[in-house]
């Protein structure tokens, strides 16, 4: 397991700042218990950029195990959906 992380530096307001964490926090998890951390070989690389005032995240994991069915929509889902929008 490895990870990367590319960025450059970006100020965001306090309430940006903790919705960020959370969205980090949740994708981190899930890379953990289903994606590219909970596989020896996996890799997960994080980018992010500013264009016209506007954040960009890249967030690729690779080498973990192959997807399965989709199940319903749980936490993450929901604070993607919410909390993206207002990043």
């Amino acid at each position: 397991m490895s990870a990367s992380l590319e960025w450059r530096p970006a100020v965001s307001p306090a309430k940006l700042a903790v919705s960020l964490a959370l969205i980090f926090h949740e994708l981190a998890t899930n890379a953990g218990k289903y994606g590219a951390f909970s596989a020896e070989r996996g890799m997960l690389q994080v980018s992010w950029s500013m264009t016209d005032g506007r954040l960009n995240i890249a967030w690729d994991e690779t080498e973990g195990p192959a997807i399965s069915a989709i199940g319903t929509a749980g936490f993450g889902t929901k604070l993607l959906e919410i909390g993206a929008p207002a990043v």
